[in-house]
């Protein structure tokens, strides 16, 4: 939405398409955004080979009716689903189709169907690099995109807020956790962290949990938040939108997550003033200069995480200096503005 928004109106006319009610239609809904029902065909998704191939041929007879309908030059897909289901019937009719690869992914079969495609994006050197050579020699980087000059919540106010809301008015210190409870996000490494932390400054931190929960993991982290005596310190908030004034009241985000495709928590952290620890891995290296403008641990580190954590805690010189240099770097490389230039070069290019 914010490239949709940025593009210009006299140079191109957007049409969002989607095939299913869920959380995008309810978010286009409550913002009064226009967009396009295709209910009647079936995203394409997991399967065996030939099957994902008889669906992909299967729908594009409808797709192509629709391309030609509402006269469109180029499809912009953001994952995999779409990337399958639009695939054939652009190629069919010779519609320009951008292929936004968003994660890490190197099976050869993704490598074989992008190779219908015109264009293919990633959001990240660490994305780039995980992709089958076929791939990967025709993908080019363009980061994601952040209100970078949005206005900040007032962090004194975001701070009493969180410690009101997760029942934790009595601590001085708020570290974070941000993600949906899967492994990769390691909600487990957060929790052991804590629990470090704790034996190192005492009571004086509280520690919230957002994000979506899932079974099977949802059930380890409660079990291991009372198996580690934490249930007075450790808070499990669920999703929350918008996010950004719940971070402003963090002091430290810890991000344990390994094979982010980039790591959008660490910007959107950045952008409200909170200074970042996380992991050594994935797009966090395209994030955070080690020691400059947070700190990169090694995966499954605890003990050093800690450490990082209770650093920046306890030195309000060494996070506020840490902070103003990651606020000026995300702010110079992730702009909404670069990203439109570099996305509207590549339509360009399609169309001439």
């Amino acid at each position: 939405m914010l490239l949709i928004n940025a593009l210009p109106r006299d140079r191109f006319r957007h049409l969002i398409v989607l095939h299913r009610p869920g959380i995008l239609a309810d978010y286009l809904d409550e913002r009064k955004i226009p967009y396009t029902y295709l209910d009647s065909v079936k995203p394409v998704g997991a399967g065996g080979l030939v099957s994902q191939c008889i669906n992909m041929l299967f729908v594009s007879p409808y797709l192509v009716k629709f391309i030609r309908k509402h006269e469109i030059d180029i499809i912009h897909t953001n994952d995999m689903r779409m990337h399958l289901t639009w695939a054939f019937a652009a190629r069919i009719i010779s519609c320009k189709h951008i292929w936004h690869q968003r994660g890490a992914d190197n099976s050869r079969r993704l490598s074989l169907f992008s190779s219908l495609v015109s264009s293919v994006l990633t959001i990240s050197h660490y994305c780039k690099s995980s992709l089958s050579h076929g791939i990967a020699t025709r993908a080019k980087v363009i980061y994601n995109p952040f209100d970078t000059m949005a206005a900040v919540p007032a962090r004194d106010k975001s701070a009493v807020m969180v410690r009101q809301e997760c029942g934790l008015a009595e601590v001085d210190y708020i570290v974070g956790f941000i993600g949906n409870l899967t492994d990769q996000k390691r909600p487990l490494d957060f929790i052991d962290a804590a629990v470090k932390l704790k034996q190192q400054l005492g009571d004086c931190v509280g520690f919230v949990m957002f994000g979506e929960t899932r079974s099977g993991i949802y059930e380890a982290v409660k079990e291991r938040i009372n198996h580690c005596g934490m249930e007075n310190r450790i808070v499990l908030m669920g999703p929350k939108h918008p996010i950004e004034p719940w971070l402003a009241g963090f002091d430290v985000l810890l991000a344990p997550a390994i094979n982010e495709g980039l790591g959008r928590t660490l910007v959107e952290a950045a952008l409200v003033g909170t200074p970042v620890v996380a992991a050594d891995d994935g797009g966090h290296r395209e994030i955070i200069k080690d020691g400059q403008t947070g700190y990169l641990v090694r995966p499954k580190d605890i003990g050093v995480m800690a450490d990082r954590v209770a650093s920046l805690l306890v030195d309000p010189s060494q996070k506020r200096h840490i902070t103003r240099r990651l606020i000026k770097d995300v702010r110079a490389r992730f702009s909404i503005e670069n990203h439109v230039r570099s996305i509207i070069s590549i339509y360009e290019d399609l169309t001439l």
